[in-house]
């Protein structure tokens, strides 16, 4: 369950307004076309998709809250005993990288913002140190972009291997966001060797994988063996 939300709202109330004010032009999310923020008078604003329901909203969508680009993280519906129900929504604000939850009436409406998601095929870490920046390459233009560490950060990219597909959201050339694929297959590189008499039934051990990552995984597996790895939990789902 998600915590508290950060904030609460009237019924009825607007959800954000439809216009974002950038510190600078070079931090701003520049126009293109009329689905992008259109700038006039040193402000932008935003031209959305239709609205939706708060109770349509999905993780990995991004949406206006508060006059700002923010990705939805995770909602959660919550019936109460008393009172209507409601939606708790985990965000992050695009610009600044800071994530809150807050609480959606059921019947409030919110400007969902149409991004370019690219399936991108990740190179390497350029900085070699596994802090990035993350370099990938597009599967279709071939074109090869950097990711800095603030868009993908260590919960993600502890799992990245050479050649990983992922798809990556783009606004106005700029990457918000990188999903990774359900499963990823891994190699273990460091575990101790099963117990005399454990069974799958035992608890799991701790094992190293290619990556750096550390994760737990039954007694039988073995150095060498790939696996196959839930990246967005780290947990373990079978052999590769």
């Amino acid at each position: 369950m998600l915590p508290g939300p950060a904030k609460t709202r009237s019924r009825g109330e607007p959800i954000g307004s439809l216009r974002y004010h950038p510190t600078s032009r070079s931090d701003s999310l520049a126009p293109r076309g009329t689905d992008h923020p259109i700038a006039a008078g040193g402000e932008t604003h935003w031209n959305p998709s239709m609205p939706i329901k708060a109770t349509d909203v999905k993780k990995g969508q991004f949406i206006i809250w508060e006059g700002q680009l923010h990705q939805i993280l995770e909602t959660e519906h919550v019936k109460p005993g008393k009172g209507p129900a409601y939606v708790q929504a985990k965000m992050k604000n695009v610009k600044v990288g800071g994530i809150k939850i807050n609480r959606l009436n059921s019947d409030d409406r919110l400007d969902e913002v149409n991004v370019d998601r690219r399936g991108m095929q990740f190179l390497y870490d350029s900085g070699g140190r596994g802090d990035g920046p993350f370099v990938f390459m597009d599967d279709e233009t071939y074109d090869q972009i950097e990711i800095e560490n603030d868009t993908i950060p260590k919960e993600q990219s502890q799992w990245l291997k050479e050649n990983t597909e992922c798809v990556v959201s783009m606004f106005d050339g700029k990457p918000l966001s990188v999903a990774l694929p359900a499963s990823i297959e891994l190699t273990v590189t460091d575990t101790a060797p099963q117990a005399k008499g454990a069974t799958a039934s035992n608890q799991n051990k701790e094992a190293f994988v290619e990556t750096g990552a550390r994760i737990r995984v039954p007694p039988f597996i073995e150095n060498g063996q790939a696996v196959k790895v839930n990246p967005e939990t780290g947990e373990y789902l079978g052999k590769a």
